[in-house]
Parts: structure tokens; sequence; C-alpha cells
């Protein structure tokens, strides 16, 4: 089998991965390619070199622990009511007289526009 039909038949089973799969197998190829591997999987796939690399630490890294999260857990945009607890005192006190319910129930509407 010739080098380009290799590269359509990797590539076509690179597309169909996730993230954390597609820097593992970028990672396996360049490291099966040996040297000028880091460069051509790069080329190949647009992948930036640090993604790949990182992906050839992930396979040879012997130590590491079989999860199925993609991400690391902690990631993402925090909630406001943690950076400022007062926040949410702050909205309620402006909604207060145009709020209506039942004040043992937690559902609450409003009729205040923007």
């Amino acid at each position: 089998m010739k080098k380009e039909d290799t590269d359509k038949l990797w590539l076509t089973t690179l597309s169909e991965c996730n993230e954390v799969q597609r820097r593992m197998l970028a990672g396996v190829r360049a490291i099966e390619i040996g040297r000028g591997g880091l460069l051509h999987v790069c080329e190949l796939t647009g992948m930036s070199h640090h993604t790949v690399i990182k992906g050839m630490r992930e396979v040879r890294n012997t130590k590491r622990q079989q999860t199925t999260r993609l991400r690391k857990e902690g990631g993402g945009r925090k909630k406001i009511v943690d950076k400022n607890p007062n926040v949410k005192k702050a909205i309620e006190r402006i909604l207060e007289e145009n709020t209506a319910g039942d004040p043992m129930s937690k559902l609450k509407w409003t009729n205040k526009s923007t």
C-alpha cells in the first residue's frame, strides 16, 4: 500500500475520533514514523506541534489512569455567585416589588421589563 493511501485511511479514522483520541492517534503516528514524523503529522492534520507532542507523551506514559472524561475536572467558567456572592441578593432586591408567586414555593415570576 502506498504512503498516500495509508495517510488517507489514517485521516479518515482520525476524523471519527474525539479530541483525546485524535491527539493520541497523532502521537502514535508520529512515533511510528520516527524522524520527521512530528512534522509530517502536523502538516498532514493541521494540528499544532504542541498537540502532537502532548499526544506522544500521553502514549508513552504507562502510569496514566483510564478515564471517560475528555477534559480535566474543574474547567470552564465559574458561576457568578461563586465569584461575587452579593449578586444574588442585589438581583432579588431589584426585582422584589415586581415579583409574584407563592412565598412558600421556589417558583416565582416577574413582570419587570429590560
